[in-house]
């Protein structure tokens, strides 16, 4: 038995725990491992919603009868702060670690490597395995090492993590898809007739691609509970994000996409139910951000030309002293031009408040103070960053066009500073270590990991969050 890195948490929890009453009158507290088997631990599944506004909630247009059941036999949070740029990678990242971005080393969904003078790509881990990306200890590293059992469905930033007994990754590509799946898992996936293989096809479904991805991620890991039953399973839902990001956060088709996932959230309650789990698991739904609406894009790279820090020929940029690197709701300016640092940041700082759109320029301290890594030349993080307003997102373009320029229609966009209220995330927590009737008012994505790993027994150091006590029996 594996729990020999397992210690008291400050949660007593009715699973880990036996209490001895001895004729003196003191009560010792007997680690769970050591009176049972890993089969009778506690269980956790994170089922991350992505995109999931936290207003859905009190939004009676959204048809999501599961998590408001959930809420109620249960708690929630009425808002939940990501980090930014609230985007999937950073912030699924942040979740799990309990640390903010600066110290898990995430920045975004993409970062320019200044040494390589390239963006590196994240999203859908096309080029870097998880020990490559995630510079702190995880929740599922440490409840591994404690002897759980872990599992993980389409987590970002998780490609090829040792520390997953199970593991769909969270890729597109299909020889990445087929070399990364668990041998054992794919192979049982394949035997049930799970068409794993076609979720490449369907990235390129236009409507409904993503939620054909959720409807296998949530035959995939009902598989992985009946049959091996791990103590922690990660779970990550795209349908949301994508038809919120087609059609805006409030339109028909999100609200269809979220009683989808609602629909998925109860299927897995049913097997947990089905498999006799159900007196030791605790859900928690989650999602990494919220979203806004927008009408106009600002193309930052035309005000970069004008200010002659790019120069272009068609659509290429041949030359350039600033690279952009646009996130959606927010973008990030990296100075390239070392002996003219001081002299473009200032330059830059004095322009861009003035751009239409534009809600916020950070640079600095007031970066850092967002919890990202400090700026410079040797830093995956930008020198200044920029956060839209309500009705703009940023493009990456190069500029042949204006700066502001009509989108097609209302679409959705996130990356925004996560202070507004529209790109706060959810939070609903529901089972077996859960007070029924608990509402927070605000609490942080870096809160998850903690309060996970006081419902696992395990520890988990050195974190900027905080395990949620209040909610836990």
């Amino acid at each position: 038995m594996r729990f020999t890195g397992m210690s008291v948490t400050r949660i007593i929890y009715p699973f880990m725990f036996k209490t001895l009453l001895f004729s003196f009158g003191v009560i010792v507290l007997v680690p769970f491992a050591s009176l049972a088997a890993v089969d009778e631990a506690p269980i956790v599944i994170l089922i991350s919603v992505d995109g999931l506004p936290s207003d859905y909630f009190e939004d009676r247009r959204a048809d999501i009868p599961t998590l408001r059941r959930m809420a109620a036999k249960g708690a929630r949070a009425k808002r939940m702060l990501s980090v930014f740029p609230t985007v999937t990678w950073p912030n699924h990242t942040s979740m799990i670690t309990g640390v903010m971005p600066a110290r898990h080393g995430v920045v975004g969904n993409r970062f320019f490597d200044r040494a390589a003078g390239r963006d590196v790509e994240l999203l859908w881990d096309p080029e870097l395995d998880k020990e490559a990306i995630v510079l702190r200890p995880t929740v599922y590293d440490v409840a591994h090492r404690a002897g759980l059992k872990t599992a993980g469905v389409a987590w970002p930033a998780s490609r090829n993590a040792k520390h997953l007994d199970w593991q769909v990754p969270c890729v597109i590509e299909p020889a990445l898809l087929t070399r990364y799946t668990t041998p054992s898992l794919l192979a049982e996936v394949t035997r049930l007739g799970i068409p794993l293989e076609r979720k490449p096809d369907w990235s390129k479904v236009e409507v409904g691609g993503k939620l054909l991805w959720d409807w296998m991620h949530t035959r995939i890991a009902q598989h992985i509970l009946r049959t091996h039953r791990p103590n922690l399973l990660l779970v990550h839902l795209d349908g949301v994000d994508s038809l919120e990001h087609r059609n805006g956060r409030n339109s028909p088709e999100s609200y269809w996409a979220a009683n989808i996932a609602d629909h998925h959230i109860n299927e897995l309650m049913e097997t947990v139910r089905m498999a006799g789990l159900a007196a030791r698991t605790t859900f928690l739904v989650v999602s990494d951000h919220g979203f806004r609406n927008y009408t106009k894009q600002i193309n930052l790279n035309a005000t970069l030309r004008d200010m002659g820090l790019i120069k272009t020929a068609g659509n290429r940029i041949v030359e350039r002293s600033v690279h952009l690197l646009a996130m959606s709701g927010g973008a990030g300016l990296y100075i390239l031009d070392e002996a003219k640092r001081a002299t473009l940041t200032r330059d830059l700082l004095v322009r861009l408040p003035s751009i239409e759109g534009v809600e916020a320029v950070l640079d600095g301290n007031a970066i850092v103070a967002q919890g990202l890594p400090v700026p410079g030349p040797h830093s995956r993080a930008p020198d200044i960053m920029l956060s839209a307003a309500e009705g703009y997102t940023f493009s990456g373009r190069i500029p042949t066009l204006d700066v502001i320029t009509p989108s097609e229609g209302t679409k959705g966009a996130h990356g925004h500073l996560p202070s507004g209220a529209k790109m706060h995330g959810s939070f609903i927590a529901f089972g077996a270590a859960i007070k029924p009737g608990t509402t927070l008012a605000e609490m942080r994505v870096v809160d998850i990991a903690p309060t996970i790993a006081a419902v696992l027994g395990v520890d988990l150091p050195d974190v900027e969050g905080r395990a949620l006590s209040e909610l836990l029996r």
